[in-house]
């Protein structure tokens, strides 16, 4: 069983710390990491130093480790998943969930580059390390079935810490709830996926990630080849085929949320959310305008449109959101 706590202390890579300077980083068995950054900001080899696969380092055998480009040797897809597994029927039923079943038997060099993601991911998760270490696992994964394959990683993972290299929002929304951002060998900022997206830590933050709003919903109906999804109680029109019950995940940009003093009255917007400013930060040469409670929307505006709507914290403001406007990112 994992320790309450596993801390990986004062990483640093190489000994003058040009790519990583000092980093340290604690999981916990129910942590759910998104490791994200900008090429060249240290990621991929923070889970290297992580997993003891950096040069000069020893192999760590608390930790699974896949690598970018994982290396599958000569023979089946059968042979590669014995390799490195922990259980060998494990590895079978993680790959048969991945969809890889089926081709198990041919030999690896037949198999097209998402399928040899799949062989490998399913060797990387089916043992019992207490850390799962994956460094783009959706990289070769096609857009079509990345919630499959997240719904897998977050299954294996359960009851372990789960760390996920990506460049995309959406795979880290897809399988993690927490997000490090790092920049230029130094974490940047570490919080719950949602407060760091919707409230960026400065303006490097901000400019990284953007500011958006990703929040969870179910979906409650179908109607006119829409559906009505459920967030925190307030009912939000989306374009999704995903099945009444089904838990889905939203991402709202903040700029596209247009900001009203007054409830918009026909206007274009299908999705009107009604709140009161619980804060207002400076971001560049915009404002955030945070609404207080669930689910807690944040919108860029104007410092001009700010002064126009006479925006402070305390006022009564109704956020418009076009349905287009909003992207399903994964079904869970």
């Amino acid at each position: 069983m994992m320790p309450e706590e596993l801390v990986f202390s004062s990483l640093r890579y190489p000994d003058d710390g040009s790519v990583l300077d000092g980093v340290t980083v604690a999981v916990g068995a129910a942590d759910r990491v998104a490791v994200f950054g900008p090429n060249g900001a240290g990621k991929s080899t923070l889970l290297r130093m992580i997993a003891g696969t950096a040069p000069g380092m020893d192999r760590d055998r608390r930790v699974a480790y896949l690598p970018q480009s994982p290396h599958l040797f000569r023979g089946t897809g059968t042979t590669n998943l014995d390799l490195g597994s922990g259980d060998h029927y494990r590895a079978l039923s993680i790959a048969d969930a991945l969809g890889v079943g089926p081709v198990l038997g041919s030999d690896i060099s037949k198999l097209s580059g998402g399928e040899r993601q799949r062989v490998a991911l399913a060797r990387a998760l089916s043992g019992t390390e207490e850390v799962v270490a994956l460094d783009e696992p959706m990289a070769p994964i096609d857009q079509r079935d990345r919630s499959l394959v997240a719904g897998v990683i977050r299954e294996a993972t359960s009851g372990r810490a789960l760390l996920c290299v990506t460049h995309s929002i959406e795979v880290a929304a897809a399988v993690a709830n927490e997000l490090i951002l790092m920049d230029h060998g130094r974490i940047l900022q570490r919080g719950d996926l949602h407060d760091v997206l919707a409230l960026p830590v400065d303006q490097r933050a901000s400019e990284l990630v953007g500011v958006s709003n990703v929040v969870a919903a179910t979906v409650a109906a179908h109607t006119a080849g829409f559906a009505v999804v459920d967030v925190a109680g307030v009912p939000l029109v989306v374009m999704t085929d995903a099945a009444i019950g089904s838990e889905v995940v939203l991402r709202i940009p903040a700029e596209s949320i247009a900001v009203h003093k007054e409830a918009p009255e026909g206007s274009s917007y299908r999705n009107v959310v009604e709140g009161t400013v619980d804060n207002m930060v400076p971001r560049g040469a915009l404002v955030e305008v945070a609404l207080l409670g669930d689910p807690g929307l944040v919108a860029l505006v104007t410092p001009g449109a700010a002064d126009a709507l006479e925006l402070a914290v305390g006022a009564r403001v109704w956020f418009g959101v076009k349905t287009a406007a909003i992207s399903v990112i994964v079904q869970r």
